[in-house]
């Protein structure tokens, strides 16, 4: 859920927005032809007090995403089911400035489990742009 506000925010402040990390993300975009899990439903009886709002929100920024211009680094789980690796990919074709990294055995939660290689790549990614004054 956090990609497609950062997505969001890119479409609507760019002049605000110097780069993106998306990890994992739908990035707002039409999963129907993507085969991926449902997880609304299971995260629902995780996370008992969730809003609504979170469990029925739906945003289709497919048609902008070429608007956005900022570098952007995208991170995906080789085995998600949640999110698999071909959004990452469309998402990449659909983002000029974006680089997409790809966690061996990872699953959705390849943050927690491959911490240290993914604090790796968003550091590297930082400093390089950093450098390039983003």
């Amino acid at each position: 859920m956090g990609g497609i506000f950062a997505i969001a925010a890119a479409l609507r402040k760019p002049e605000l927005i110097r780069g993106l990390v998306l990890l994992a993300t739908s990035g707002g975009i039409d999963l129907t032809g993507f085969k991926v899990a449902d997880w609304r439903e299971t995260y629902r009886q995780e996370y008992l007090n969730v809003p609504d709002w979170f469990m029925t929100a739906q945003s289709n920024y497919q048609d902008q995403l070429h608007q956005i211009h900022c570098p952007t680094l995208l991170l995906w789980g080789e085995s998600d089911p949640i999110s698999p690796v071909a959004i990452g990919q469309y998402l990449q074709q659909q983002l000029k400035q974006s680089d997409l990294n790809i966690i061996t055995q990872g699953q959705h939660d390849f943050a927690k489990t491959h911490a240290s290689e993914v604090t790796q790549l968003i550091r590297n990614f930082l400093t390089r742009h950093k450098k390039a004054s983003i």
